[in-house]
């Protein structure tokens, strides 16, 4: 991998990480300088709303030490039986990055309730926020890059969590939600995996790289919605021994996620990798771990 691409890579870990820790709501009495809609009327015209008027009330909200949050899209729809709540993609780099979006709902009387969920770019609000029951309720599905942002080479392999809101805060729901990963993410996987052994299917590296982030999507899809909690467990090794950092990586996020002795063994001799963005990820992995417990 060139210098520079690894170097993409780390930033982009690292402002992923501060994001994530974003995940945990921010409450505030804010009195918002437009009207909450209510109805599919007042909705639909505050949806008209110009997105650069949101920021201030956005930033009232935004949590401590997280910078001035620049919305993009952005659309009012319910997400809870009686509850109506903003729905934004917003950067905070100043250079149009979009990496999450912000859910905004009313909590108690006079405040309102901010969670960051992290999503990759690009965005349209219209596909990742889906009535999934036909309930009338909305849900949003977040999408991750399997393997980082890679410049050039990122691979368009995601995983998908499902949220809903519940009391105000989106609540991650993914494993009520098994037939989506059946009928979307399963059939990309199983394509994804052919094709890498068949000629043309670009370079070696690269074709290591799309076959192994599909198995580590298939594995997490085990873990997460089929209740199989030791998937890739043995994948990871093979993955820990390759000479590609990013697919080193793979290793690393799937032994932190799966958590048993065997897999924090893999995070120990990881974290003496020869790669700085292995390493650091193994050992802060690890940290996370001995502060849990």
């Amino acid at each position: 991998m060139r210098p520079a691409t690894v170097l993409i890579a780390i930033a982009v870990f690292t402002l992923n990480a501060h994001f994530a820790a974003g995940q945990q709501p921010s409450t505030g009495h804010v009195t918002p300088s437009f009207p909450w809609p209510k109805t599919s009327a007042e909705m639909q015209a505050a949806d008209r709303m110009p997105a650069d008027s949101l920021q201030p009330f956005l930033d009232r909200l935004k949590p401590i030490g997280v910078p001035e949050l620049h919305p993009g899209q952005f659309r009012f729809v319910p997400m809870d039986a009686a509850t109506v709540c903003l729905t934004a993609t917003v950067d905070a780099s100043g250079r149009q990055l979009f990496y999450d979006v912000a859910v905004v709902c009313p909590a108690t009387p006079g405040s309102f309730s901010m969670t960051l969920l992290r999503s990759a770019p690009p965005h349209e609000l219209g596909a990742e926020l889906v009535d999934l029951d036909g309930d009338g309720i909305f849900e949003i599905v977040t999408r991750d890059l399997a393997g980082g942002y890679q410049g050039v080479e990122t691979l368009p392999l995601f995983w998908y969590s499902i949220f809903r809101v519940k009391g105000s805060v989106p609540t991650d729901v993914s494993k009520d939600y098994k037939n989506f990963y059946v009928t979307y993410l399963l059939p990309n996987l199983d394509l994804v995996s052919r094709l890498t052994g068949t000629p043309g299917a670009g370079t070696p590296a690269l074709a290591e790289r799309a076959g192994a982030e599909a198995r580590f999507l298939k594995a997490k899809y085990d873990r997460k919605i089929a209740g199989s909690p030791s998937a890739g467990l043995d994948d990871a090794v093979d993955w820990a021994g390759s000479s590609d950092p990013v697919v080193q990586m793979l290793a690393v996020k799937t032994w932190s996620d799966i958590g048993t002795a065997k897999a924090l063994d893999g995070l120990r001799r990881l974290a003496h990798a020869a790669n700085y963005m292995v390493s650091d990820a193994a050992a802060n992995a690890l940290r996370a771990k001995d502060a849990i417990h």
